[in-house]
């Protein structure tokens, strides 16, 4: 039963949640991925250059 309305209930959903939704992730794939990456870049690059 759930799994016949649940279909009907995403269609009926607001575009502009799915944007925010969307935004979120990237915020959160940013901080959690991307950003200690980085840092780990940046300490492997000083330590290089010392």
């Amino acid at each position: 039963m759930f799994a016949l309305t649940f279909p009907l209930q995403a269609q009926q959903q607001n575009p502009a949640s799915f944007w925010i939704m969307m935004g979120l992730l990237m915020v959160v794939f940013y901080f959690f991925m991307i950003r200690p990456q980085q840092k780990k870049a940046k300490d492997a690059r000083k330590f290089r250059e010392s």
